[in-house]
């Protein structure tokens, strides 16, 4: 049986112009399987194309957690963001990262949103 994948067409939170298609971020949810991935994906789907401050994110993400979340939380941001990545292109996904340090800097937050990959500039 020949499933095709469902699209979506987005828009931009600010200007409200097109910015892309991409399966349905239920869609993507489902395919992500770490509890810490999924949360950052709710996070960054909560506004498609909204930059949020990496430790907005991060806060989000351990909001519910006793301990306050891993010692090291950048880090693990970091590394599941990279996960992450893998996972969501192939429903049409990125998350794109504005700012901060580049490749392995956890000390330099910067920001980051959810976007159909077509949109990346």
């Amino acid at each position: 049986m020949n499933v095709q994948t469902k699209i979506q067409t987005f828009t931009c939170p600010c200007c409200g112009g097109f910015i892309g298609e991409a399966a349905p971020v239920d869609m993507v949810l489902s395919a992500v399987s770490s509890t810490t991935g999924r949360k950052i994906i709710e996070k960054l789907s909560s506004k498609i194309g909204k930059q949020f401050h990496r430790d907005e994110i991060i806060n989000f993400v351990y909001a519910s957690d006793p301990s306050g979340g891993p010692d090291d939380a950048a880090g693990t941001f970091s590394v599941t963001l990279f996960r992450l990545r893998n996972t969501i292109a192939d429903f049409g996904w990125t998350i794109e990262k504005k700012g901060g340090g580049g490749r392995g800097e956890f000390s330099t937050p910067g920001l980051y949103r959810l976007i159909p990959t077509e949109a990346r500039q």
